[in-house]
């Protein structure tokens, strides 16, 4: 038996060799070595995530902003009201796009990628109610004359921020007053002036069933008629037709036909004048709205008629060739009648009730002024004088004028529609003549010249008294015609 070493014996006891015997070896317990660490364990993966946030803008407008968090690429939908509009990819982060323009209704996006919870947004581009813009016609654009029209292009007026809801249409018009007569053409309003000077209103109805509708106010001022005075001029290098206010301003060129055109004379309601012209190498009558439009020849087969003047009735009086003398015709160029068979007959001028009618005529010898009582047939000699009496112009008051030599030189005189009272009204040195007298019996206007070869237009009052007022500065001028208000 072999022999067992005796025990190390500590203070502590029997198993403090155990301890030298761990601490002075490479190790105890057997095996001999050291056990390896154990690893760390791997990090968890990135966390992905999409999102997205929607906004209008600028009222139809889409801000879009996106945020692809660990994601490489993504995909968009957006649908309207349900049904697909588009689809796109997105490979950066953050997005952002405005869409623009868009169509009103209610939106929805939709943004996913593989593994990665989807993300929805919605939004509403809303349906705008159409709006008016009048302000620019409540100023002196709308200042319309009575008995005259004024036509307003409303299409940049009206607005809607929808784009799919322009442009909006004109659906109606109405006066609010009875002042006015409107119509409607497309975006075209036109507001006819029916009533007395004053303010007028006049509401649009605007828009359409899937667009809303809306109204407006147009507003303005129906003016009084300014006295105008229609009248023959050279001026430019031709012979035509103007159009002024009494005082001489606002000219207006009539007619710019290369013919000449003279002579004009007012319809009673002021709303067409008929004139003389050659534009078609005859001398012709032609009748015209009193703003120049829809110029129509009157006498189609009338060779070389003159001197009209439009009577009560709407029919025209004139010099007439055939077989010579003064005719009348309707306004549409049919009815012809001649009223006096006399080849130096002319300038004839219709009494206010229009059942006679003055006239020059040389038939005694020298150029006299006659009546004919259309009623009767009678023609009565009214100045009988041996100097030159002629151009009688007829007023409302009852009264002719005319102009006569009896004093020396061509002046203006008046008198009773029998030829008593004979009253002379100018007798300056040189030629008056085309004696017009004003509606209202207050003004004459009339053509002077020392020799007519530099003629102009003046005015006096009717009973000849104070100064004249020249109303022309340009050119030769004559032949002047009141309005009729």
């Amino acid at each position: 038996m072999a022999k067992q070493s005796p025990a190390l014996r500590s203070p502590h006891g029997v198993y403090s060799g155990v301890l030298v015997c761990c601490l002075g070896l490479a190790g105890c317990g057997g095996g001999g070595g050291s056990s390896a660490p154990r690893p760390p364990s791997p990090p968890p993966p990135p966390s992905q995530s999409l999102s997205q946030t929607v906004s209008v803008v600028n009222d139809v407008d889409i801000d879009y902003r996106a945020t692809l968090t660990n994601v490489s690429q993504a995909t968009r939908s957006i649908t309207r009201d349900g049904s697909q509009l588009s689809t796109t990819t997105i490979t950066t982060s953050p997005y952002t796009e405005i869409l623009d323009s868009m169509r009103k209704g209610n939106y929805s996006f939709r943004l996913e990628a593989s593994g990665v919870t989807p993300h929805t947004a919605s939004l509403a581009v809303p349906n705008y109610t159409p709006t008016s813009n009048f302000d620019s016609l409540n100023t002196d654009l709308n200042e319309i004359h009575e008995g005259s029209s004024k036509t307003f292009n409303l299409e940049t007026l009206l607005s809607d921020k929808n784009p799919e809801d322009r442009p909006v249409p004109l659906n109606s018009a109405t006066s609010l007053d009875s002042k006015t007569q409107t119509s409607i053409s497309g975006h075209n309003l036109t507001i006819t002036a029916a009533g007395a000077p004053g303010p007028y209103q006049v509401q649009v109805n605007f828009g359409s069933t899937g667009g809303g509708s809306g109204s407006g106010i147009v507003a303005g001022q129906i003016l009084e008629v300014p006295a105008q005075i229609a009248f023959w001029s050279f001026r430019g290098g031709n012979e035509d037709v103007y159009l002024m206010n009494e005082d001489g301003s606002g000219i207006k060129r009539l007619t710019t036909n290369p013919g000449q055109d003279l002579y004009p004379r007012f319809s009673p309601d002021g709303k067409r004048i008929v004139f003389v012209t050659n534009r078609d190498t005859d001398t012709a009558l032609y009748i015209m709205n009193g703003d120049g439009t829809n110029q129509t020849r009157l006498t189609t087969t009338l060779d070389y008629s003159n001197w009209p003047d439009w009577c009560s009735d709407g029919k025209i009086v004139f010099t007439s060739p055939f077989p010579g003398g003064i005719a009348k015709i309707n306004q549409d160029g049919t009815g012809f009648e001649q009223l006096v068979v006399d080849s130096t007959a002319s300038h004839p001028s219709c009494s206010p009730e229009g059942t006679k009618i003055a006239f020059e005529t040389s038939r005694d010898g020298n150029f006299e002024v006659y009546v004919k009582d259309l009623s009767t047939g009678i023609e009565t000699n009214i100045t009988n004088d041996p100097e030159t009496d002629g151009v009688p112009n007829w007023s409302k008051q009852n009264h002719i004028f005319f102009r006569s030599t009896r004093s020396g030189t061509a002046d203006l005189y008046r008198m009773d529609s029998n030829g008593a009272n004979v009253t002379q009204l100018t007798s300056d040195l040189g030629i008056e003549t085309d004696p017009a007298i004003s509606p209202d019996g207050e003004k004459l206007a009339f053509t002077h010249d020392l020799d007519l070869s530099n003629p102009q237009i003046f005015i006096v009052k009717s009973d000849g008294t104070g100064g004249w007022t020249l109303i022309t500065f340009s050119g030769f001028n004559r032949y002047p015609a009141w309005r009729p208000r």
